[in-house]
């Protein structure tokens, strides 16, 4: 049985999409803020409907338990995200998504 450490390795995709969700603001998406946050970057639910992906593909992609996700789910969440050049080619590159062609 894999431990953590293994388990966070293999797991590169999840652990980026969570790191850029939760460093970008509700305002550099276009959204606006309606009442308190209990956290600072983009909630799951706020990058899934940006994205138009479910909120549960979400955070099966994060917790690593999709391993595969379209080449078309990547791109959304590229664009969702924002990314520059560099970090969607990140993106890509991990070993648990699909390249483009």
């Amino acid at each position: 049985m894999a431990d953590i450490a293994d388990m966070a390795a293999m797991n590169h995709f999840g652990m980026a999409v969570r790191g850029w969700r939760e460093r970008m603001s509700p305002q550099d998406s276009g959204l606006t803020l309606g009442g308190a946050r209990r956290i600072s970057g983009l909630r799951r639910e706020e990058l899934a409907g940006l994205a138009g992906i479910s909120v549960d593909y979400v955070m099966l992609l994060e917790q690593g338990r999709a391993r595969n996700p379209s080449v078309q789910v990547v791109t959304a969440l590229a664009r969702a995200l924002r990314l520059d050049r560099p970090s969607v080619t990140i993106c890509f590159a991990a070993p648990t998504s699909h390249r483009p062609r």
